[in-house]
């Protein structure tokens, strides 16, 4: 075959796979109820979903178009994933996708990323510039089994993948992979230690970002009930603002913002509020008797904060300093 002929080859079945692109997104895709029954006029390519995971295999034959299976990635992974066996509610991690023929055939097959509306492969060939893409086919197979291998799984790889063979009738299968991240605490959202006047409100914020979005929980570092308002104490809250009425020196300490995702780690961080309030004295004994030529002490409690400066005076208000009478 002549260079120029291949090229025309090579430009039709990309033209045929955007075409097929943009049909599939003009249409809605509804999944069927029963994937197992059997059309009258039966399809002479049999197509095949094949899961491979780290556990087992699931496989579910079928002689429809369109058909929509979720994959999960469990968490961003440096190495290439990998199958092994077990159930398939065990599954864990995507590595690729299969497609049986029920003869051998000619045809070529594509795989494409059909949020992004971008060919993946033809054939052999890797036609995206992303690097961690790669496609292999076993040639001592019976059947053509094609696997697209996606490396060092990222967020962007989430959504719907679509294998299709250009047969006479185009057939065409779609996968879900759903890349999952563990949580992480935005600081620039997120609220850092507050000084605060007592009687005064304040917010606590705390933003994270994950896959699935993850959740926020509030709780004392101290394991103390959290003081929302006079009426109410909590011992741990979930939200991402945590409200505090009226503040007072009850509220001072630290607090832990703990978000989760049901992707391990879960991750937290801890908030300080300080709570500036006046002096407060108490003295336990007013009056105090003692015998002529005794030494006596008196005690004097403060409660401040910050920490206040603290001196005795006698009654025409002058200062008493350290001396060998006065320590």
């Amino acid at each position: 075959m002549s260079p120029s002929k291949t090229n025309m080859n090579w430009n039709c079945i990309i033209l045929i796979l955007l075409h097929g692109i943009l049909a599939a997104q003009s249409q809605k895709l509804t999944a069927q109820s029963n994937l197992q029954s059997k059309e009258k006029n039966h399809v002479h390519a049999k197509m095949d979903a094949l899961i491979k995971n780290q556990f087992g295999h699931y496989e579910n034959n079928f002689e429809y178009s369109y058909y929509f299976t979720e994959l999960i990635v469990i968490r961003q992974s440096e190495k290439p994933l990998t199958a092994k066996e077990s159930e398939i509610e065990k599954f864990q991690k995507y590595n690729n996708r299969r497609l049986d023929l029920e003869e051998q055939m000619e045809s070529r097959v594509a795989w494409m990323h059909f949020e992004q509306s971008a060919i993946l492969t033809v054939h052999n060939h890797v036609i995206t510039r992303n690097p961690r893409i790669s496609v292999t086919h076993d040639k001592h197979d019976k059947h053509r089994t094609w696997f697209l291998h996606i490396n060092n799984v990222q967020e962007e790889d989430m959504g719907r993948y679509m294998c299709q063979i250009n047969t006479v009738t185009a057939k065409t299968q779609y996968g879900f992979v759903k890349v999952v991240v563990p949580p992480n605490i935005d600081d620039a959202l997120t609220s850092s230690d507050v000084i605060v006047r007592e009687g005064d409100n304040v917010t606590l914020r705390c933003k994270a970002k994950g896959s699935p979005e993850p959740s926020i929980k509030w709780k004392r570092d101290d394991n103390h009930k959290i003081v929302i308002n006079k009426t109410l104490e909590v011992n741990d809250l979930e939200t991402d603002s945590l409200e505090l009425e009226r503040i007072s020196r009850l509220h001072m300490g630290a607090y832990l913002c703990i978000a989760s995702n049901g992707v391990p780690p879960s991750v937290s961080k801890r908030i300080k509020v300080s709570v500036d309030f006046s002096p407060m004295v108490w003295i336990p004994h007013q009056l105090v008797g003692i015998p002529m030529g005794f030494n006596v002490t008196l005690e004097c409690f403060i409660e401040a904060n910050p920490t206040s400066l603290n001196y005795w005076t006698r009654e025409n208000e002058q200062m008493i300093t350290e001396s060998p009478k006065y320590k």
